[in-house]
């Protein structure tokens, strides 16, 4: 026996239209996230890197300070 089925109804191709939309959105929100955090982690690596410079340039001045007093 063959099954007929009907066409879909405009209703029903609005609502799978809507459901990519929301799919692409989704998908473009989980890109955003992913590259800010990637960038917010840059920063954090960059601020670590110049918190340990500052560190080690604050022994210097000290030690000299020292031997020069």
């Amino acid at each position: 026996a063959l099954l007929c089925l009907a066409p879909p109804t405009a209703a029903a191709l609005s609502r799978g239209n809507d459901v990519m939309v929301q799919i692409a959105s989704r998908n473009e929100y989980d890109k955003t996230i992913a590259e800010t955090e990637a960038a917010y982690m840059k920063i954090l690596e960059s601020s670590q890197t110049l918190l340990n410079v500052l560190k080690r340039e604050t022994v210097n001045l000290v030690k000299k300070k020292q031997t020069s007093s």
